[in-house]
């Protein structure tokens, strides 16, 4: 799923986009690369719902929108072992009629 500019953090210190999420990772974009390999948290506050998510950096991208335009980094990040509860939420997020009603929302 692709949602529309949601604001996220990894590890408290790093605020980002949410550029993509489906049940077993994300995809997001921060000012600063991440270290692959490196075991972080993932927080999402999004249909008034706030989800911490422990994650491992498998992919720190830079990209850049113009040449002299500052780096900004594609973060891949894979979930690790979810509590029951969370895994839920999650899922009841990225259900089809969740993902119209925050689109239509935008």
């Amino acid at each position: 799923m692709q949602p529309a500019a949601i604001h996220v953090r990894l590890n408290v210190t790093s605020e980002g986009t949410l550029i993509a999420l489906v049940d077993g990772g994300a995809i997001v974009q921060l000012p600063v690369a991440q270290l692959t390999g490196r075991q972080t948290t993932l927080s999402i506050e999004w249909h008034g719902e706030r989800m911490h998510l422990p994650a491992k950096v498998v992919r720190s991208v830079a990209h850049s929108e113009a040449p002299k335009a500052p780096a900004q980094y594609y973060i891949t990040l894979e979930f690790l072992a979810l509590p029951p509860a969370t895994a839920r939420r999650l899922r009841r997020l990225l259900e089809p009629d969740s993902v119209q009603t925050s689109m239509t929302a935008a």
